[in-house]
């Protein structure tokens, strides 16, 4: 009874084994006598037969131990069973089983395999590259690295083992540079521009430093009239055209002659221009009322003149062209003599003094034939502008 379950114990096992293309061998105590299968260790020999022989070496994938010229779980499997003693493998198939490259077959061959398939960085000779069994012969490839700006170029050629050296080399080409030349502006710095025209590389060198809101002018002014106001007018960059500042709006001008008292600041220029004809030994002038008109006019022509450019020796042309005095004559105003003084200062105490420091101002100030005199002083943001009219005796037509 007890033989014939043995017997069909190993029965089944070798069914199994034919079932799953491994082949087993089974020891059998019956009457403790060891014996060996010897076909099935001969079919196991078989299951994997020795690839073709080159040159009487033997070729193959380190750690294809099933020899399907491919890595996958059933050499992780094989690997186990062989170290369990229950299937036989060739001289080769020990030799490519040998996976984490220690000259013995164990688990660790099988778990460097399962690490392999699973992505991981595995320390190990599994590579898919073919192996002489004790012995590695390459297999090489070659690709052309051509030659750029900075690199030179060659061919490398490399064996999937990971040998690889290089031949053929050529010298890089060097940068061909074209140039772009950026100039300054008011608020940035100029600039060449190199750029590569093979890799687009590219960098600059500075070409002048930015040179400022140089060269300025006056749009958008208003003169005024005695029915509308004026506007000094906007400052612009002309070379940018960027606004700079804006401008502000100018008072209407007088319809009749002003009898009202002067500003702080009118009375004390008109105070200081007697103060110094008294030095000179010469009579005050009277205050005008009449041509203070004149002189308001004439301060804020004066102001728009200053702020349009100043142009040397246009201060005392009218904005229509004609003399200063022609303010006189259109409101038929006539004097034996007469005389205009214009001065634009940061400060009131400067008025008097600046027209005293020019001679063709003063001259007109301490000049004995005028025995009248009006001031008008206007302030635009910071700066005064003032207008002295004097005159003599009126004619009379």
């Amino acid at each position: 009874m007890f033989k014939r379950m043995v017997c069909v114990i190993i029965s089944v096992l070798m069914l199994l084994s034919m079932l799953s293309g491994f082949a087993f061998s089974v020891y059998a105590e019956s009457t403790g006598t060891a014996t060996t299968d010897e076909a099935t260790k001969d079919e196991a020999y078989l299951l994997i037969s020795d690839k073709e022989v080159e040159n009487g070496s033997v070729i193959g994938i380190m750690g294809d131990a099933d020899g399907n010229d491919k890595i996958n779980i059933k050499d992780a499997t094989v690997i186990q069973k062989y170290v369990a003693n229950l299937i036989l493998l060739s001289q080769k198939q020990v030799a490519l089983a040998d996976a984490d490259n220690s000259a013995k077959i164990n688990v660790k061959d099988a778990t460097s395999i399962q690490k392999f398939l699973a992505g991981y960085e595995v320390k190990s000779v599994i590579k898919n590259t073919l192996y002489e069994v004790g012995t590695h012969i390459h297999s090489y490839s070659e690709v052309s690295i051509g030659a750029n700006c900075i690199r030179n170029g060659y061919t490398l050629v490399s064996c999937v083992c990971g040998e690889e050296y290089k031949e053929n080399e050529t010298p890089a080409t060097g940068h061909n540079y074209t140039d772009r030349i950026v100039n300054a502006t008011c608020t940035e710095d100029g600039y060449i521009e190199f750029k590569c025209e093979n890799c687009s590389y590219r960098y600059t060198e500075i070409y002048g430093e930015k040179t400022g809101h140089v060269n300025t002018e006056l749009r958008n002014r208003i003169y005024p009239t005695t029915t509308s106001t004026g506007y000094t007018g906007d400052t612009y960059c002309i070379d940018c055209n960027v606004l700079l500042s804006k401008g502000e709006t100018i008072a209407k001008l007088p319809s009749t002659p002003s009898n009202s008292g002067l500003s702080d600041v009118e009375q004390l220029v008109f105070d200081e221009i007697n103060a110094e004809r008294k030095k000179a030994g010469l009579k005050p002038v009277k205050w005008d009322s009449e041509i203070y008109y004149a002189a308001n006019i004439r301060a804020n022509e004066f102001c728009v003149w200053c702020l349009d450019g100043a142009v040397e020796g246009l201060g005392h042309i009218r904005p229509n062209g004609e003399g200063w005095d022609d303010v006189l004559s259109e409101k038929g105003l006539y004097y034996t003599y007469c005389g205009e003084i214009l001065v634009a200062s940061s400060y009131t105490d400067d008025i008097v003094l600046s027209w005293m420091n020019s001679s063709e101002h003063r001259k007109i100030i301490l000049s004995g034939n005028y025995t009248h005199a009006s001031v008008c002083v206007i302030k635009i943001s910071t700066t005064y502008y003032a207008c002295a009219i004097f005159r003599a005796d009126k004619l009379v037509w």
